[in-house]
C-alpha cells in the first residue's frame, strides 16, 4: 500500500484494473460529517422568546392594519360620527318634502317659484325659502338652513319639469 497523502490509504487492485482510484479511510478513523441540509436547519431551528413576543406584535399590528384600512372596520367615535351625519340627512331629506308642500299651499306658488327661479346665489335662494316661511316646520320657532337650501334646490328641480 502506498500512501500519497497523509491519514488516507489507496486500496489495493490488480496492476490490469484502470478504473479511477478512490482513496479510503484508515481503519478506525471517523468519517466527516455531512454539512446539514436547509431544511434539517430550518426543522432543528426553534426562535427565542424576543424572536416570538416581536413576531406577536407585528403580527397583530399587521391585522390591525388591514382591518381598519381595507376591511372595513371602525372605532366607534368614527361610528357614531357616521350614523350622526346619516340621520341628519335623513331628517333633512323628510323635511325637505314638508317644505315643498308648504310651498304648494301658498295662493302665490307660481309667481313666487319664478321669482325663486331669478335669485342666483344659492345662499339668497335658501334665505327666500326662509323668508316665506316655507322652511319653518310646524311646532318650530324657527327654520332650519339646510332644509331651506335643500328645499330651494328641489322647487328648482320641480319647476324645470
Amino acid at each position: 500500500m502506498s500512501q500519497e497523502h497523509a491519514g488516507t490509504e489507496r486500496e489495493v487492485r490488480a496492476d490490469n484494473d484502470h478504473r479511477k482510484q478512490q482513496p479510503v479511510a484508515p481503519v478506525g478513523s471517523v468519517p466527516p460529517k455531512a454539512q446539514p441540509t436547509g431544511r434539517q436547519k430550518w426543522n432543528k431551528a426553534r426562535p427565542t422568546k424576543m424572536i416570538t413576543f416581536w413576531l406577536c406584535v407585528g403580527s397583530v399590528a399587521l391585522a390591525l392594519l388591514i382591518g381598519f384600512r381595507w376591511g372595513g372596520w371602525t372605532t366607534a367615535g368614527a361610528a357614531q360620527k357616521q350614523a350622526t351625519v346619516a340621520a341628519q340627512g335623513a331628517v333633512v331629506e323628510r323635511l325637505t318634502a314638508i317644505c315643498v308642500a308648504q310651498s304648494n299651499l301658498s295662493p302665490e306658488h307660481v309667481q313666487q317659484i319664478t321669482e325663486l327661479q331669478a335669485v342666483k346665489s344659492g345662499s339668497d335662494r335658501a334665505t327666500y325659502v326662509t323668508d316665506k316661511g316655507w322652511a319653518t316646520m310646524p311646532g318650530d320657532a324657527k327654520p332650519d338652513n339646510k332644509v331651506a337650501d335643500q328645499c330651494a334646490r328641489k322647487l328648482l328641480v320641480l319647476a324645470a319639469n
